[in-house]
This record gives structure tokens, sequence and C-alpha cells, in this order.
């Protein structure tokens, strides 16, 4: 059996990514969709634990399909009288998460060229996959691992500017793609 981090299953975005299924980000979706209804937030909020009683107890498999998810929360919704929520869920999948570090050792210690091009295969389907929020996770670790060292240099500083220069232009071409687009860099 596979230990799952707070016992819901990963969401699969686009073809190579998977992501956790956050329960704030359920909540959100569910309170986001019902709020031009009568439903009040409590509510909402109640119906999101619902289905996530149901992910963590009775759904079989580890990964759900995107679509799957939001079909299920669509069909919940519906047979509980809330036609009108349903129709407003926004199927935008939850925010997709990049480790830069795992990137790093991907491409092995001092080849910054097979890492970058790992990120941009990375931010390229991300963007093809629809997400519209986009977490990087490590820079200052996948720097390290790039560089080859523990202290930190000019040349590790210079790498890192690189890096959010890509990260940049991936967060200009996402919103030509999508104007909500949503990128964040934790170091």
């Amino acid at each position: 059996m596979i230990a799952l981090p707070h016992h819901l299953p990963f969401v699969k975005v686009g073809t190579n990514s998977i992501t956790p299924c956050q329960d704030h980000w359920l909540d959100q979706v569910i309170i986001d969709a019902s709020a031009e209804s009568n439903v009040p937030e409590w509510f909402a909020t109640d119906i999101s634990k619902g289905i996530q009683q149901y992910l963590q107890h009775s759904y079989e498999g580890t990964v759900i399909e995107t679509e799957e998810l939001f079909t299920k929360i669509s069909s919940t919704l519906n047979e509980i009288g809330l036609p009108e929520v349903a129709s407003k869920i926004d199927r935008s999948p939850p925010p997709l998460r990049i480790s830069l570090t795992d990137l790093a050792r991907r491409a092995g210690e001092a080849y910054e060229l097979a890492f970058f091009q790992l990120l941009e295969d990375r931010c390229q389907e991300a963007i093809h996959s629809g997400a519209t929020c986009v977490e990087f996770h490590g820079l200052f670790n996948c720097v390290r691992t790039l560089r080859r060292s523990r202290k930190w240099s000019m040349t590790a500083d210079k790498l890192r500017s690189e890096i959010e220069t890509r990260i940049d232009e991936f967060r200009s071409m996402g919103e030509l793609a999508n104007p909500v687009f949503n990128v964040t860099v934790i170091l």
C-alpha cells in the first residue's frame, strides 16, 4: 500500500505531471462556485469535506485525472440539488508544483544546459495542461546543486538570476495563454 500525504490522491495534470490534491484548494473551488448562489460558505466547505472523505476512504486509486475529479465534484453537487453551483465550477487544475532541486538533480551536477532544458519542458507542459497556477520550489538548493557548492558565490548569484529570468519568461508566456496565470517562486 502507498501512503499518500493527507490521504488524498494525487491529481494528474497534463500527460506527465501529478500534483497533490490539497484540501484548501478543493474547499476554495467549491466556495468560489457557490459564491453567486444562496449557498453559505460554511455549507460549501462541508460539501468539500464530504468530497474529501470520499477521496480518502472510497476512491480506489492513488492518482485521479483532473477531468474525473471535476466530474465527481459536479455530480455530487447535482445529486444534492445544487446544479447551479455545479455549473459554476472552475475546472482549472490545482496548483502545479515544480521542484527546481529535483530538476537540478536529474540534470546532474554542473549540467546547467540540461537543467534549463528540463525546466523549459516542464514549463511548456504546465502551459499546455491548462494550469493557472504554478509553484516553483527550492531555488537556492537548486543553485547549490548545479554549482556543486555549499557556499554562496557571485557565480551562484548569477545562476539564480538566470533561473529567475527564465521563470519570468515562462510567466509571460503563461499570461499570454491565460490572463489569470500565476507563478510563484519559493526559495
